[in-house]
């Protein structure tokens, strides 16, 4: 993990904790936080609490972390000062928007960073990937090579710690999860026939209801 990532996360939570607002961190950094070794260039974390409002709670996330002189906001945009000079950006993000869970079960890494529970991680992940799968933009392949490493890496993660991709307890409405439903087919249907074998990979670390109904939609 990078250590300044690192030490901007325990600062978001570290100050969102101390007025008692549920978060959990995201995207690759949390990743990281697993043990996946790759690069990560900002640091996502979703926010939830009783406002249910996305602006006034992004609003009042900048406010809180403005009253720590590392924190600034450039061009509406929040980013870090780590002690070393590097500067992080930070996306906060609203839970229950852009099709992101509304509810953050976590869970607590050793040096105390609250990350969603990787069988609801490994959702967001493929859920952003699949717009990905077949487009030839070089940023976007770059892109997608990324996530598709995450990917693997917290299927591999679940695998070795008994842990399932948990459909059930991604907490959206119907037609959110029904998309899930339909990237997680639309992944499997990418890697198959490829060599590596994450196709039967991904069908292992699903639950069995719904690998017969995604099995169902590949057909």
């Amino acid at each position: 993990m990078q250590v300044e990532h690192l030490e901007a996360a325990q600062a978001v939570t570290a100050i969102l904790n101390s007025h008692e607002i549920e978060h959990a961190y995201i995207g690759g950094f949390a990743v990281n936080c697993l043990g996946h070794n790759r690069t990560t260039l900002d640091i996502d974390v979703e926010i939830r609490d009783s406002f249910g409002d996305i602006n006034s709670v992004l609003t009042l996330s900048r406010q809180l972390l403005s009253n720590d002189g590392r924190f600034l906001v450039i061009n509406n945009k929040l980013f870090f000062n780590s002690e070393n000079g590097m500067r992080i950006p930070i996306e906060t993000l609203s839970a229950g928007q852009l099709g992101l869970p509304r509810s953050l079960p976590i869970l607590q890494t050793a040096e105390n960073i609250p990350i969603l529970r990787p069988g609801l991680l490994i959702l967001t992940k493929i859920k952003r990937c699949v717009h990905l799968l077949h487009s030839s933009r070089p940023r976007s392949v770059a892109k997608l090579r990324t996530d598709l490493s995450d990917i693997v890496f917290l299927m591999t993660w679940l695998r070795e710690h008994g842990g399932l991709v948990d459909l059930a307890g991604y907490d959206a409405d119907e037609a959110v999860k029904q998309r899930l439903f339909d990237a997680v087919k639309d992944i499997i249907q990418y890697w198959r026939g490829s060599d590596d074998g994450s196709d039967r990979l991904m069908l292992s670390v699903l639950e069995a209801g719904d690998k017969d109904r995604i099995m169902k939609l590949l057909g």
